[in-house]
């Protein structure tokens, strides 16, 4: 799980390196934020956002473009925008504040 500011976010990391260091965010080893590429829908775990970050793109990085720096919430208003045009997000601001194995793990109903 992922905060911005309050606003919270899923994502789902396949590859060992990123989860490695979204696991050392969590414990305040590094600074790195989220970053890659916007897919429509929730992806089966970024509920009740309809968007996701595709799995096996998702990278911590130290810097990135201010282009896909944003808000969740505004990602969500301005969605064609972000999935046609800017194609990624890249929150300066999220930090990893929660991990689990199971995906759907932080689903709210």
């Amino acid at each position: 799980m992922v905060d911005v500011n309050g606003e919270r976010f899923v994502i789902y990391v396949t590859d060992p390196e990123t989860i490695r260091l979204a696991l050392e965010n969590i414990e305040g080893k590094n600074s790195l934020f989220p970053m890659r590429e916007l897919a429509r829908g929730d992806g089966g775990f970024n509920k009740p956002w309809s968007w996701h970050l595709k799995p096996e793109t998702v990278r911590m990085v130290e810097v990135s473009i201010e282009l896909c720096d944003s808000t969740p919430s505004f990602v969500e208003s301005e969605l064609d925008y972000w999935l046609e045009t800017v194609r990624s997000y890249c929150p300066w601001w999220g930090r990893i504040i929660a991990a689990s194995d199971d995906p759907s793990a932080f689903h709210k109903n």
